[in-house]
């Protein structure tokens, strides 16, 4: 029995960067604001570890795009735009890791970052950082048709209709059982 597929690998993957860039965003305004190289080296270091997470948060999105393709309300348009869009992510995501890569060198070397890269991995985190939440964005409607613009509750009715035309339909909710209408309880 196979508990674990490409999807999950990659779902486990995807909020690291995510999470990851947003905290490395957190900690180089806390630098600025404190004036402070230690806080500073660890937002690098931070955004070092999210490029090297991104590599393989992008190579399995293929495998786990193969795992899901098939379910019901899987949009293969917007798992193609995902696709793209992760691209643009994972070049930022490297681009800012070479950034702050080279501001770990150069503390090593010198004791200090120069200001000019220091702004230039600032200005990195926020772009690659609106990549990152869109990536996110496009990559949660892949399968959850109800992220998506177009999506309308159905009734009761269009439900059993729309699940009989493939098109995408929310998760089912469970049925109630009497007793736990009635307040519980046996009595």
């Amino acid at each position: 029995m196979n508990f674990v597929n490409a999807a999950h690998v990659h779902l486990l993957l995807n909020h690291i960067p995510v999470a990851g860039i947003i905290l490395a965003l957190i900690l180089l305004v806390m630098a600025r604001s404190r004036r402070s190289a230690e806080i500073e080296m660890a937002a690098l270091a931070v955004l070092v570890l999210i490029a090297l997470v991104a590599i393989p948060t992008y190579l399995t999105g293929e495998p786990a795009e193969e795992v899901v393709e098939r379910l019901p309300g899987v949009s293969e348009d917007i798992a193609k735009w995902h696709e793209d869009v992760a691209k643009f992510a994972l070049g930022g995501a490297l681009l800012v890791g070479l950034a702050a890569l080279a501001g770990l060198r150069q503390w090593r070397a010198r004791g200090a970052v120069s200001v000019r890269l220091s702004n230039l991995a600032l200005g990195l985190t926020l772009v690659v950082c609106a990549i990152f939440g869109y990536t996110a964005y496009s990559g949660g409607q892949v399968h959850h048709a109800e992220l998506r613009s177009d999506f309308v509750v159905p009734e009761d009715d269009d439900a059993e209709e729309g699940a009989e035309a493939g098109e995408a339909q929310p998760y089912p909710q469970p049925e109630a059982d009497d007793d736990s209408t009635s307040g519980g309880g046996g009595g």
